[in-house]
């Protein structure tokens, strides 16, 4: 029996201008590859040059839709089009909360004026754009916001006690990634950030949340912000919690915690 060894490489990458160089380097070839910009469409484009250079993978983006395996039919999205023309990052990282006022999602924003869109739905089929956890002009003072600075992620709402609170992840103005902590009467808001990240960046884990550019980071990033996010609601007796998430790692729906009794 054989066994197939995954190549390794070594990358090297240096901002230049509103561009990015990176050099690759695997089994003895180097390449170097231009970025013109920062933005999805141009890694999409570099990961294609890897795949005719190095063999890596294909992204879905550029692959024909034959070679995807076929949906099963008992699934069924929960966003097909963007709802609001005020939301400008799409619907990464979604995340749904169900109350008895019917389900909200919160999503990933990066660098948008607008933190965190808030979507309301009565059966998971029909949403409305209701607000922003962080409209323009009102993100933590922690934080930095605007164009290629910003970097809000994995927005995920808890309903503990008679508040509502969001955990997130964003860019301190040191560029060390934390997680932070807003709360609410409302799960429209407005929401009220602690002032300071809740995870603070001195600890060793929070230093793991690596910026976007580094490989594994979305992996990474999720493993930590959902292992922190079950110590809070854990340590606060949440009575409802996160659904419809994918476990970061697996792809399987992250498990819902445990009932617990508040102090123990």
């Amino acid at each position: 029996m054989t066994t197939n060894e995954s190549p390794s490489f070594t990358v090297d990458a240096a901002d230049d201008g509103d561009g990015i160089l990176i050099n690759v380097a695997s089994n003895g070839e180097r390449r170097g590859y231009r970025l013109n910009g920062a933005e999805s469409q141009h890694f999409f484009a570099f990961f294609r040059e890897l795949h005719r250079d190095f063999g890596t993978r294909l992204p879905h983006f550029f692959a024909e839709r034959s070679q995807f395996l076929d949906t099963p039919q008992h699934w069924q999205p929960l966003l097909t089009e963007n709802v609001s023309p005020t939301i400008l990052a799409g619907y990464g990282d979604p995340a749904v909360l169900k109350t008895d006022g019917g389900y909200y999602l919160l999503a990933t924003s990066n660098d948008a004026p607008d933190a965190f869109p808030i979507l309301h739905s009565e059966d998971l089929v029909h949403w409305k754009h209701k607000a922003f956890v962080f409209p323009e002009g009102k993100h933590p003072e922690w934080t930095v916001a605007g164009r290629r600075v910003g970097d809000f992620w994995a927005p995920e709402m808890a309903e503990v006690g008679d508040e509502y609170w969001v955990v997130y992840t964003a860019r301190q103005k040191s560029n060390v990634l934390a997680i932070g902590l807003a709360r609410s009467k409302s799960p429209l808001g407005p929401f009220v950030d602690n002032g300071r990240p809740w995870l603070p960046p001195t600890q060793p884990s929070s230093r793991k949340l690596l910026p976007r550019r580094a490989k594994g980071a979305q992996t990474r990033r999720g493993e930590i912000a959902f292992a922190a996010w079950s110590a809070v609601l854990r340590s606060q007796g949440a009575g409802r919690s996160m659904h419809h998430r994918l476990h970061p790692r697996r792809g399987h729906p992250s498990p819902k915690l445990p009932p617990s009794t508040p102090g123990a």
